[in-house]
C-alpha cells in the first residue's frame, strides 16, 4: 500500500555533517539520523510516497524491492511511535 507519510509539525530538524538532527521541542527529545535514515526524512520532507522511497532506496543504496519495502516500513512505524510522523 502507497501512502504519504507527514512529519509531524511540531518538530524542529536540520541536516548536519553527521546526518539529520531531529528536535521535539515540546519534550526535549533529540534524534540523529544515519545517512540512509537521512534520506528516507528529506524524501518525507519533500511529500514522497512510501513507494517513492523504496525506488529510491532500491536505486541508491541496491538492495532487493521486497527488503526496501520492509525496511521503509520498519523506519516509518518507528518514527510514529516516537510521534515523529504520522502514517496515513
Amino acid at each position: 500500500m502507497t501512502s504519504v507519510p507527514q512529519i509531524t509539525q511540531k518538530l524542529v530538524w536540520r541536516e548536519t555533517p553527521d546526518g539529520v538532527v531531529i528536535v521535539d521541542p515540546t519534550g526535549g527529545n533529540v534524534r540523529v539520523l544515519n545517512e540512509v535514515a537521512s534520506d528516507i526524512w528529506k524524501l518525507l520532507n519533500d511529500n514522497k510516497t512510501t513507494a517513492d522511497i523504496e525506488a529510491f532506496l532500491v536505486a541508491e543504496y541496491e538492495v532487493e524491492s521486497a527488503q526496501a519495502a520492509a525496511d521503509v516500513q520498519h523506519f516509518l512505524n518507528d518514527l510514529a511511535q516516537q510521534g515523529l510522523v504520522t502514517l496515513a
